[in-house]
């Protein structure tokens, strides 16, 4: 099973904002077996990772996730910045408020599980409330 990755540095954001958007492209069905994100400043703020309600469009600058065995590429993308913005999630699978003190969140799902991301579809990171920026990771395997 090959594994993917990708780090971020995300802006702060305003309240109600997608920070991140993982998009699905054609042929695949990656599974996101981790996520995680350390607060660049010191701002409390509360974070969600759901399915986008609508997938953004017209992503600004979309980077492929490399492979960490090959250096193969994955049809999975991630956007910070959009056209127009995926909307809000109808459903949360993590949520997290970040206190000042917060060192680090990792949310990881079990071998042979995780979230799959199918061709069209894309998970969100969303910002409830205006909060730090963040350096994140996501790990697929496919």
């Amino acid at each position: 099973m090959a594994r993917y990755s990708q780090g971020f540095r995300l802006s702060g954001a305003g309240a109600g904002t997608p920070l991140l958007e993982l998009i699905g492209g054609a042929g695949s069905r990656a599974r996101l077996v981790e996520f995680g994100m350390t607060p660049i400043t010191q701002v409390v703020g509360s974070v969600g990772l759901g399915f986008a309600a609508a997938i953004g469009i017209t992503p600004t600058t979309p980077v492929t996730f490399v492979s960490e065995q090959d250096n193969s590429t994955l049809a999975v993308t991630s956007a910070m910045a959009w056209g127009t913005a995926p909307t809000l999630p109808t459903y949360f699978y993590r949520r997290a408020s970040v206190p000042l003190t917060q060192d680090e969140i990792v949310w990881t799902w079990p071998a042979g599980g995780g979230l799959v991301l199918l061709p069209a579809t894309s998970l969100v990171l969303w910002n409830f409330a205006t909060g730090p920026g963040f350096d994140a990771w996501a790990v697929f395997e496919q």
